[in-house]
Parts: structure tokens; C-alpha cells; sequence
């Protein structure tokens, strides 16, 4: 389902490509090109093809690098409480021609995949992300749910805050009838490095 990709943390060199990679989508799509002072201290999160050409990216800012861009809109102590370790996954892209189910749906499902596997190595225990309205349902997929009323944001416009509990994720582990959590707990595939 994920062969022929590499998925793994980007290196520096990588994530310039990550980077490159977002502003060729972010300015086509969204009219801007998406880099703000999060991209230093964050970690880029990369999908390859065998001859490293990078396809797909997302970034994940970690606990040490709050208050996250979407504090500025949501109260996540508030909503989530003071003692959880967020991680805010945001920036996700990927190559247009490889988006669609028959020619890479699958990418998707790494990118999460390897997300998840980030999450468990670093003793993150809930992601959250601000989700434009048409990515709401690929992040429902990957078992996001909404955790508040849609809101604005002063960049992106109308989002839709999302999380996951990583921990109740883990700890349904044995006993899930569902497919992408089955994957997401799954063991780690060998073409993904944390």
C-alpha cells in the first residue's frame, strides 16, 4: 500500500525540498506560500520516491515550541487541559498528481502513518491541527475529530480545529475493528525511519 516511498524525518538538505515543495503547492493553491517562523524549530516529516525527490511533507511543532500558530484562535489548556504534550501537525502537502486514490491515496496514509510513529518517540500524547474545509474529511479518515466549532483565522480563513488523542488511540489498540487504526498501530513498515 506505501511501497516504492521512503517516509521519515527530514534531514536538513530534505527539508529545504520539504520547504520547496510547500511554497510550489501553498502559492498554486492558497495564493501564498505558507513559511513562517515555526518552520525553524519544527520538524519536517517527508515522503520520497527511491531517487529522493521529496513528494509529500507536513510538519510537526512539539510541546517546546508553544504557544502553536492556532493558540492565537483556539484555547487548547482550555479544551484540552495543562498537563497533555501536544504536538500540532500543520503544512501538510503533497505533489498534485500523486493526491488521488488510483494513482496515491496511499501517501496520505504514510504521511499519518509516520506521524504517529513520531508521536510514540517523542511521548507526544494528542496531536491537533487547524483544518481547511475541504482536508476536515482526510483528517477525520486518519481519526481526527473536530474539537470545536469552525473559526477564523486571520491567515487561513474559516478552519476546523481537529484532534487526536493519541493515548485512547493507544490504548484501543487490541480491541479496534477499525482499518486506519489497525494501521496507524500497526507495526512500523521497513521504508520508515524515525
Amino acid at each position: 500500500m506505501i511501497e516504492g516511498f521512503t517516509f521519515k524525518v527530514a534531514s536538513e538538505p530534505e527539508r529545504r525540498l520539504a520547504l520547496n515543495l510547500r511554497r510550489q503547492v501553498y502559492r498554486t493553491e492558497l495564493g501564498h506560500d505558507g513559511i513562517d517562523s515555526f518552520d525553524d524549530r519544527a520538524y519536517h516529516l517527508i515522503a520520497c520516491t527511491a531517487n529522493g525527490d521529496v513528494v509529500a511533507s507536513l510538519r510537526i511543532v512539539g510541546p517546546e515550541s508553544r504557544p502553536f500558530d492556532l493558540e492565537s484562535v483556539a484555547p487548547l489548556i482550555d479544551l484540552l487541559g495543562p498537563s497533555r504534550r501536544l504536538g500540532e501537525i500543520s503544512r501538510f502537502c503533497i505533489k498534485p498528481d500523486l493526491r488521488h486514490l488510483t494513482k496515491g491515496q496511499s501517501i496520505h496514509l504514510g504521511m499519518f502513518k509516520l506521524a504517529y510513529e513520531f508521536a510514540l518517540r517523542h511521548s507526544l500524547t494528542d496531536f491537533v491541527t487547524l483544518a481547511l474545509p475541504h482536508l476536515s474529511r482526510l483528517y477525520s479518515m486518519a481519526l481526527f475529530r473536530p474539537l470545536m466549532a469552525e473559526i477564523k483565522h486571520p491567515t487561513w480563513g474559516p478552519v476546523q480545529l481537529m484532534h487526536l488523542d493519541l493515548m485512547r488511540l493507544a490504548d484501543n489498540r487490541s480491541s479496534s475493528a477499525d482499518r486506519m487504526a489497525r494501521f496507524l498501530l500497526g507495526p512500523t513498515p521497513s521504508n520508515f525511519t524515525i
